[in-house]
């Protein structure tokens, strides 16, 4: 399925998602900070989407946002963070303690957002057209 990155520094949290996450068939990156997180995000092939907590040490959920290509979804327990997440341009806000399906309909509505891998167009030279019938 998709590679998703879980970055939060809560670790029964962050256990609790990578877990749904994986028994949904997705591929899990955890990272315990910020710091971590962006690395993660920054190295090839970066994760397909990011689920990031809102307080994480070394660098903020927001500071990692604004760094990333990504889509991104929040996840926080304080009210104040889903304003601020979705002027970021946050997929979700998604309120701890989180659902297990509210989460996996997130990170599904955020898979849409991933731009499409086309395959190039064939080369003439190397598959010739058949015109006759």
């Amino acid at each position: 399925m998709a590679r998703i990155l879980v970055a939060d520094d809560d670790d029964v949290s962050r256990t609790l998602v990578c877990r749904w996450l994986a028994s949904a068939g997705h591929e899990v990156i955890k990272a315990c900070d910020g710091k971590q997180a962006l690395a993660v995000c920054l190295h090839s092939p970066a994760p397909d989407v990011a689920v990031l907590g809102y307080r994480m040490p070394h660098l903020t959920g927001l500071e990692v946002a604004r760094r990333i290509r990504i889509p991104f979804l929040m996840m926080s327990a304080e009210a104040t963070a889903q304003a601020r997440c979705m002027r970021l341009g946050g997929i979700a806000y998604l309120q701890k303690p989180t659902d297990p399906d509210a989460l996996l309909g997130a990170v599904n509505n955020a898979l849409g957002f991933c731009p499409v891998r086309k395959m190039p167009p064939p080369n003439p030279r190397r598959h010739p057209i058949n015109t006759e019938d």
